[in-house]
């Protein structure tokens, strides 16, 4: 496949965003790049810049993601603590599993 040589930066993390997420292989993306015109250096420069705001992206999701599990745990503790209903009591419980498995798991997948 031929790539345009003159994308800009941000065109570029844009087609390789796309391509990726279209199933394209990696592998064979970084060889039809080579084959373009792009030299290694670039390449990875530009491969890395893309990582760099995905994973900036991904954090402040789960920031987000926490931010608004705390939120509606609060909520619930307060209803609980208002209605008295057993049924919020498990809402709780859910969320609070919920929330220390999510913990557990992007902890994990971070490597720590």
């Amino acid at each position: 496949m031929k790539i345009d040589t003159n994308l800009s930066d941000e065109d570029f993390k844009n087609f390789y965003h796309k391509k990726l997420k279209g199933g394209y292989p990696a592998g064979e993306l970084y060889n039809d790049l080579l084959e373009s015109g792009y030299t290694k250096g670039r390449i990875e420069d530009l491969i890395n810049q893309h990582y760099q705001e995905v994973e900036t992206s991904t954090k402040q999701r789960v920031k987000t993601n926490s931010l608004l599990l705390i939120i509606l745990l609060s909520i619930l503790v307060i209803y609980f603590l208002v209605t008295k209903h057993a049924i919020a009591l498990g809402a709780v419980g859910f969320i609070i599993f919920f929330y220390a498995s999510y913990k557990y798991a992007t902890k994990k997948n971070d490597g720590e």
